[in-house]
């Protein structure tokens, strides 16, 4: 069985930060996407939660208005 990992979007610094310090892996298929590969055990369980919470921010910001709202999550400032 593989070692348990986490695939997650990032910012461009992030990604290259992450990559650069072999702390992650540019994720199979994704890359291109800024998405990377992180084994589970290769940061503090708090980094990773930090991450995963920043993933999370870029994904729902791509999201129309319309579907953020059907989820429950904050709508963006416009300004």
């Amino acid at each position: 069985d593989p070692a348990p990992h986490y695939s997650l979007t990032s910012s461009e610094q992030t990604f290259e930060v992450l990559v650069a310090q072999e702390v992650a892996v540019p994720a199979p298929y994704l890359a291109r996407a800024r998405w990377v590969r992180i084994a589970a055990d290769a940061l503090p369980d708090d980094q990773i939660a930090a991450y995963l919470a920043e993933a999370h921010r870029i994904v729902a910001a791509g999201l129309s208005r319309k579907i953020r709202t059907e989820l429950g999550l904050p709508i963006a400032d416009s300004h």
